[in-house]
């Protein structure tokens, strides 16, 4: 078993570093807080600002954590026109990448089910893959070459990997140690506030489900962090014709307050401010099945209730989240408007310790920890 302590450790994305974090970049940064040297290596740069085949290393303001830009000097059409010359020229480019880190690579945490960056490449050290989205394209089994287990957010996810002849471990989601509340109130706002985080440039929003609530609630206040401006975000994101309406129809919505992109210990101060959590994924077109959402385990770390699509993570007998039990959201807006009427009761003391023990279960730290026993 590996312990995290000065090491160096890679993590792999193709998420780029930004204002926007998912698990990935908590990881990074909860392995520097660790003493480790991170370098989180985003996806091959497309955007012309480097040269071909360049690498370059960029500091953060996390203690340890560093993220790499880099660009290939072929294009990346090869990947899926002539994967033995792909592979081949691949290998070459994280070689002279390699090259360029400080120090030598331990361990390799790849959150790339893509296969972009595959894990033969780079040599010998210790790899995982945690496969935190799901994926229908060959390349995600593909992408567990050379790993010692597949780790997941959700059971669903593993089912692929059964033939691959290596660990698999369901190890869900975690949560910072910000995200936390320490200090359990019943007081409840008026106005109401309901806060939803994430990327509202996702089409896989229930956007119709989403604007009736909105509407139908004119009494409650909506405060969406994220991001809803295509060109300052660092996540994956629509630019269509149907996005930018959705956008601006919420922009017009007297009770709805778009806050953009925020730091997440802001963020992590500003849920904690909220009465309530709203989640509405389309679950035929959710990128997550409605399966997992790392989401959920701040917004229960702060006590608070969350009126949710149906969660298969969550759809227990202990009633963490509010949902109804199909696989649709037909009646979310008759449960988010009974929720909104009874909030005195969905919000007791002991309902927020409930949840907030069950964040605190699910920590990066405890996760880091799991992980550490597969490399």
């Amino acid at each position: 078993m590996m312990v995290f302590e000065n090491k160096t450790v890679l993590i792999l994305s193709q998420q780029d570093w930004g204002t926007m974090f998912l698990s990935k970049h908590h990881y990074a940064v909860e392995l520097g807080k660790m003493g480790n040297h991170v370098y989180y290596i985003e996806g091959p740069n497309s955007d012309m600002s480097l040269n071909k085949g360049e690498v370059k290393i960029f500091s953060t303001e996390h203690p340890n954590v560093y993220y790499v830009k880099h660009r290939l000097s072929f294009p990346l059409f090869v990947k899926f026109k002539l994967p033995a010359v792909y592979n081949f020229l691949i290998t070459r480019h994280i070689k002279r990448l390699m090259s360029k880190l400080p120090h030598k690579v331990d361990a390799i945490i790849s959150f790339d089910i893509s296969n972009t960056l595959p894990l033969p490449a780079f040599g010998n050290c210790s790899k995982i893959l945690i496969a935190a989205d799901d994926s229908k394209d060959k390349a995600s089994v593909e992408a567990a070459k050379g790993a010692s287990a597949v780790l997941s957010i959700a059971k669903e996810y593993l089912v692929k990997y059964e033939g691959c002849g290596i660990q698999l471990y369901n190890l869900g989601h975690g949560v910072a140690s910000y995200f936390i509340n320490e200090k359990i109130d019943e007081i409840i706002n008026a106005p109401l506030q309901i806060g939803l985080s994430g990327n509202f440039l996702r089409r896989d929003l229930d956007r119709d489900t989403m604007l009736q609530i909105f509407r139908e609630n004119p009494e409650v206040e909506f405060n969406l962090w994220g991001s809803y401006d295509y060109a300052n975000s660092n996540l994956a994101s629509g630019n269509d014709a149907d996005t930018l309406k959705f956008i601006d129809t919420l922009k017009q919505l007297t009770n709805v307050h778009l806050h953009g992109q925020v730091l997440p210990r802001v963020l992590a101060e500003e849920l904690k401010k909220m009465d309530g959590f709203l989640i509405c994924y389309d679950i035929d077109r959710d990128q997550s099945g409605g399966t997992n959402y790392h989401k959920v385990l701040e917004y229960l770390a702060t006590g608070k209730v969350i009126v949710s699509n149906n969660i298969t993570t969550y759809d227990t007998p202990d009633r963490l989240i509010e949902m109804p039990a199909e696989r649709n959201n037909v009646n979310l807006p008759a449960l988010f408007k009974d929720v909104v009427a009874n909030i005195p009761k969905h919000n007791a003391a002991q309902e927020q310790q409930r949840r907030i023990a069950f964040a605190k279960d699910h920590s990066y730290i405890s996760n880091l920890q799991k992980i550490a026993s597969f490399l």
